[in-house]
């Protein structure tokens, strides 16, 4: 029989509360259908070719009119240039279902037409705008450019869908949701963060952008990924997985949440994708985690605690591709999830191949399929296979043939996958599609190269600033913004200054901007020296660095990470700067003694740079800024635009603060992530300065219980909140600064003296854009659901609950700091608002939008 976790381990789940964003229609472009020509179905008289017919008819339809054979052929797919599986079907004028990465920007295949697509900032820049319109707006355009690029092939072969090319792929393998536990994690670049509240809220956002708002078809499938708790050591030098042991409680608090707003359907408040991928990780839920099986050393692979017994199976866990629990008891079961589950590259292979699960391929196959995975990612029959032959869906024949799979178990696959490829308007005539009507010409057109500049400029995180004596006269100003009207003469320096700033998973654009070519926008005088590579330990560059940093007004130093240090197969062993870039530091800012050294960090993921700190006059973190990395650093170093990024990771002080880098326990001594870090880090999440200066004021919170008693209730005593009560935090934002600018606006919550709570938790947030100078600000308000305000408890797996006790709200435009939480002593620029929750002990109901009638007592601090 097929091994599979209990329901019972993994029926408990949780649900994020999220807001959206609100969308307007007059936001969208109109779109109308495509006039290029028609496409005829094969078969008139059948249902499936009725585009007025319902869609649950449809795919019963189709799915009548193929062979089993047929049928297994459908349920594998690319993403790569060059092969095109068994899927196409002539007879029927199905073409074959091809897929595609969308990260930031589509990834154009070999056989796609040629373009130069838009490459927008790196997930973790994207995170660092802490936007959710921009994300939408971003996810938007990826999605006509995929639609571009497909009714680009269309026009020029309307009615033969089945080759001789493989059409352009409309599902994007994206956004990717795993949240980063560990900064030296390779793929934490592809990330929204940290944080499971602001990766659920932005992940939203991409989906309803990517998949669009019509009520019929889509405009792409979104596929978030890897599901779940990805993100561990990899082995073998490939993407071969890892045991993943975690808590039920760091489970459901930290690696769920996303996935939940994203998949859950619309009807249920999440954003209603209509795919995801399975992970390549097995998964072990345990209730404590047991560090006296591990004992190596406290490196990145060294001391796994994940080295549990108390699972099934050769790799103590269940492979997520074959977890019958979590793709079909909790994602369809319990979410309520409508669409198809992907298996990643090689993720049903390693069923057999590195987990050992199963014994054969086609038993591996039959372990995935039954389990709730409806399609594989490779796989195919070739004797080059390792293990050769058929693998993954390829070896689904001979496993129907063992009698491992039945025809239900296929149809039931496929029609999943089926009903996606309806609402993508595959087998319908394109003029009945409105998404059909965009013209390629979208592709880096102008507004969406502005659009990539406006996500860069929102990304780009000022992390340090000081006040210099210019002319030592005793007047001082800050180190930044440079002034672009002043004859300055600038030296650009650093591994990373001529580096196309792109990140990983991208798409192709020869018209991008590094950092030295942004400078020299606005001084064409710039000179530069590389000075040393990333992690390279020679030194011949040194001098001509220093050279050019003696005769600078002022020196930019372009410092930080790439792929050669971060990337998917591999881990970071330290987040310390590689190779001799400390040194160089050290040697500018001995060669530029009374004048100013700008330092600015590219890389995907956070660095120990303590002495950059203590040191430079500026710093930056310019993450991963895409095709107008550039010209986006230089619109902020030259104060074009303000300063507004934010961290979203933990930058920590040391590898010292860093757990095992195996170990998930996100407790374990000093605490993982800003939710649980004890001890005081070199920036923290949320962190980013402006060139001007925010206050808050005028903190207002509104109950509204939800007791039809309370509805009108002024019975409420002060700061007292009773059981399950939604809050809404309204407070003023003031620009008391000389110049206009974006602010985000933060607000925690802390639940103090509850067992094993977080330290703290990002409950909401609000990007204001453009705020200019003024006396009276404007009013900002965010919601606070109950599960802000809720624990989880663990024991016998109770789930979230409501307990009495104190609770402190922090509004500002950063997290407050370890120190301000646990003295209490806060800075002016500080709102806080100590409410004590009432009882009794409750499990709340999920929050659904209310009404604004029924926002109840105004409390005032």
């Amino acid at each position: 029989g097929h091994r599979i976790l209990t329901s019972a381990l993994l029926l408990l789940v949780i649900s994020s509360e999220i807001g959206t964003a609100a969308r307007t229609a007059a936001k969208r472009t109109a779109l109308s259908p495509s006039s290029s020509g028609e496409w005829h179905c094969p078969e008139p008289d059948q249902v499936w070719c009725d585009p007025n017919a319902r869609l649950e008819d449809r795919v019963v339809s189709l799915l009548s009119r193929l062979t089993l054979e047929e049928k297994m052929a459908q349920l594998e797919t690319t993403h790569k240039s060059g092969r095109d599986p068994p899927g196409s079907i002539p007879r029927l004028g199905l073409e074959t279902y091809r897929t595609r990465e969308c990260l930031h920007g589509v990834v154009r295949a070999s056989t796609d037409p040629e373009a130069n697509v838009t490459v927008f900032p790196q997930g973790i820049s994207l995170g660092a705008t802490f936007d959710p319109d921009l994300l939408e707006d971003v996810a938007e355009a990826i999605g006509k450019e995929a639609r571009g690029l497909r009714n680009s092939f269309e026009r020029a072969r309307i009615g033969n869908k089945t080759g001789p090319l493989p059409p352009p792929a409309l599902t994007c393998f994206s956004p990717q949701i795993n949240i980063v536990r560990d900064p030296r994690w390779g793929r934490a670049q592809e990330t929204y963060g940290e944080s499971p509240f602001l990766t659920s809220v932005l992940a939203a956002a991409y989906v309803r952008g990517l998949q669009g708002n019509h009520s019929k078809y889509l405009q792409a499938v979104a596929t978030p990924k890897h599901f779940d708790a990805y993100g561990g050591a990899t082995t073998r030098g490939s993407r071969s997985p890892t045991e993943v042991t975690l808590s039920w409680r760091d489970w459901q608090e930290t690696f769920l949440p996303a996935f939940h707003a994203v998949l859950a359907p619309e009807s249920a408040g999440g954003a209603g994708a209509l795919s995801t991928m399975c992970s390549y990780n097995t998964l072990c839920l345990v209730d404590q985690y047991n560090h006296t099986l591990g004992g190596g050393p406290a490196g990145p692979d060294g001391d796994n605690a994940n080295a549990s017994t108390s699972c099934p199976g050769p790799s103590h866990g269940v492979p997520a591709c074959a977890d019958r629990g979590l793709l079909t008891g909790l994602l369809r079961e319990e979410w309520g999830f409508e669409g198809y589950v992907i298996g990643d590259a090689g993720a049903i292979k390693f069923i057999q191949t590195d987990h050992e699960w199963a014994q054969s391929q086609p038993a591996a196959a039959a372990d995935a399929l039954v389990a709730g995975a409806d399609m594989a990612l490779g796989g195919g029959c070739d004797p080059a296979n390792v293990p050769a032959g058929c693998v993954s869906f390829g070896a689904l024949p001979e496993a129907a043939k063992l009698g491992l799979v039945t025809h239900g178990d296929v149809d039931q696959a496929l029609g999943r996958v089926l009903g996606a490829r309806f609402r993508l308007g595959l087998m319908d005539p394109p003029e009945l599609n409105p998404y059909t009507g965009i013209s390629p010409a979208v592709i880096n057109s102008a507004p969406h190269r502005a659009l990539a500049r406006r996500a860069a400029q929102e990304a780009v995180v000022l992390l340090t600033n000081r006040k210099l004596d210019f002319d030592g006269g005793g007047t001082r100003d800050w180190a930044l913004p440079l002034s672009p009207t002043k004859k300055l003469s600038v030296a650009v320096v650093g591994p990373n200054a001529e580096a196309k700033a792109f990140g990983n998973y991208n798409g192709d654009n020869a018209n991008f901007s590094t950092p030295l070519d942004g400078i020299r926008g606005f001084f064409p005088t710039a000179v530069y020296a590389q000075g040393c590579g990333v992690s390279s330990m020679n030194r011949s560059g040194l001098a001509a660095a220093r050279q050019a940093a003696a005769t600078a007004d002022v020196v930019v130093a372009v410092m930080g990470i790439d792929q050669s240090q971060e990337h998917e197969t591999g881990t970071r062993e330290s987040i310390s700067l590689p190779g001799l870039q400390e040194e160089l530091l050290r040697e500018l800012r001995e060669a530029t003694a009374g004048r100013i050294l700008v330092v600015v960090l590219v890389g995907g993921s956070a660095m120990e740079v303590t002495w950059a700190k203590e040191n430079a006059d500026a710093m930056l973190w310019a993450g991963y800024g895409g095709e107008e990395a550039g010209n986006a650093l230089a619109d902020v170093l030259f104060g074009a635009v303000s300063p507004s990024g934010r961290l979203p990771i933990t930058f920590y002080a040391s590898d010292d603060q860093l757990p095992p880098f195996a170990d998930y326990d996100m407790r374990r001594s000093p605490g993982r992530t800003y939710r649980f870090l004890a001890e005081p880090p070199l920036f923290q999440f949320g962190h980013g300065l402006s060139y001007t200066h925010f206050d808050y004021k005028e903190l207002l919170i509104h109950i509204y219980s939800g007791h039809p008693d309370h509805a009108k209730s002024d019975r409420w005593d002060g700061q007292t909140i009773p059981a399950c009560s939604t809050l809404t935090i309204t407070f003023r934002v003031l620009n008391d600064g000389d110049r206009a600018g974006d602010e985000v606006a933060q607000v925690y919550v802390a639940l103090p003296g509850r067992h094993g709570t977080a330290r703290i938790n990002l409950g909401g947030f609000r990007r204001i854009p453009g705020l200019a100078p003024s006396s009276s600000g404007i009013m900002a308000t965010i919601a606070l659901p109950p599960r802000a305000f809720s624990v989880l408890v663990d024991e016998d797996r109770a789930g979230w609950q409501w307990q009495p006790g104190p609770a402190q709200i922090y509004v500002s435009g950063r997290q407050p700091t370890v120190e301000e939480v646990n003295t209490g002593e806060l800075p002016p620029d500080f709102l806080i608002g100590k409410i004590d929750l009432q009882g009794p002990v409750q499990s709340c109901p999920e929050s659904k939008p209310w009404p604004k009638s029924m926002v109840g007592e105004k409390v005032l601090f």
